[in-house]
């Protein structure tokens, strides 16, 4: 199994290890173990062996999963050409497979569900052609105090994204949202499949939806953010807001990560917000009389923890997602816009752009 470093290329790291059933020490045969929220990972074999290669670096969530058992997830970091060995000892959850089966449901799931599509989903540019492939999995608790729901799955969620051609597996580990408002917070395990197109017409379809979805995105504005090319990328840092502004402060870099400052300050972009909130605009349009024309099209950042900045790498993907929140645009887009963090567009920004403006 194991590979000669002289085999892979210099940017490339081996991800590799085993994963077993922590209680027999048996091996799992068939799990998946994935780097999250990208389309890199690979099965374990009848030993329970893994192994596949990168050329992502950073800091990600490496996890395991298999029907029947809780997921297991560690935050590694890969640097170029350096290899990541990570066993996973994995906890069943006593749930038998013919148990996930489609069962009738009660009204109270069906309205649950209802809401909580609009949640997850969000209303971004393809809601309508996102389709939750296995809905019998999800199960919610009951409604607490503060009017949040408490959501959980029998098995990995499937979710297919008709318009970008992706199939997406999901392992909840935490999420609730509020059926009134559809706000709320969620931490998952996902898994990126690219479908087989049909013809070379809908694998065209599928590249230009997915640049639609990362022109203007979040990630887009981190990677101008870093690259310095946020006007030419159609970028406004709008009134009534603060800026992002670039964070020189190591001291408060090591305060807040002792023992990774280090290696974070070289592989990332520390940055801060000057205010409570900044206010994004994307291709933004003004009047005569300096009235924005179109305000459905501004996003807002604000921090999501007590950690008073925030991590961007050379790609535009942040260190730790929960360090920002985000309402307007990018607050209702969630999973309908959602991209691995591995994808690149495959025309540079002006070719994107220029298409475009000429539909």
């Amino acid at each position: 199994m194991a590979l000669l470093i002289s085999e892979l290329s210099f940017s490339q790291s081996l991800i590799y290890g085993r994963v077993i059933d922590a209680k027999t020490r048996e091996p799992i045969p068939g799990a998946n173990v994935f780097l999250s929220n990208t389309t890199i990972g690979a099965q374990t074999d009848s030993d329970g062996k893994y192994s596949f290669t990168t050329n992502e670096h950073g800091s990600y969530n490496l996890a395991a999963s298999f029907i029947g058992y809780e997921p297991g997830g560690v935050n590694v970091i890969i640097d170029a050409g350096n290899n990541v060995i990570c066993n996973f000892e994995l906890t069943q959850t006593g749930l038998e497979m013919e148990e996930i089966v489609v069962t009738s449901s009660t009204k109270k799931w069906r309205e649950a569900f209802s809401d909580f599509k609009i949640f997850f989903i969000g209303m971004g540019l393809f809601s309508q052609e996102v389709e939750i492939r296995n809905p019998q999995v999800i199960e919610f608790g009951n409604m607490r105090l503060n009017g949040f729901i408490d959501v959980t799955t029998k098995a990995p969620l499937e979710v297919e994204n008709k318009a970008m051609g992706y199939i997406i597996n999901i392992e909840f580990i935490g999420v609730s949202f509020n059926p009134k408002t559809y706000s709320g917070r969620y931490i998952l395990y996902s898994k990126f499949e690219s479908k087989k197109p049909s013809s070379p017409e809908e694998e065209e379809t599928w590249k230009e939806n997915r640049r639609k979805a990362y022109y203007g995105s979040p990630k887009h504005f981190f990677k101008s953010l870093v690259d310095k090319t946020l006007d030419e990328n159609g970028f406004t840092q709008m009134r009534g807001g603060g800026v992002v502004k670039k964070l020189n402060d190591l001291f408060t870099l090591a305060e807040y990560y002792p023992e990774r400052w280090n290696m974070l300050s070289e592989k990332y972009h520390s940055f801060m917000l000057s205010d409570e909130q900044v206010n994004i605009g994307y291709k933004v349009s003004f009047d005569q009389s300096g009235r924005i024309g179109d305000s459905e099209g501004i996003s807002y950042i604000r921090y999501g923890t007590n950690v008073p900045f925030f991590l961007v790498n050379d790609a535009g993907n942040l260190y730790n997602p929960e360090h920002l929140q985000y309402s307007g645009k990018w607050g209702w887009e969630r999973i309908s816009t959602m991209l691995p963090l591995d994808y690149v567009p495959d025309k540079p920004l002006e070719s994107a752009l220029s298409n475009e403006s000429n539909e």
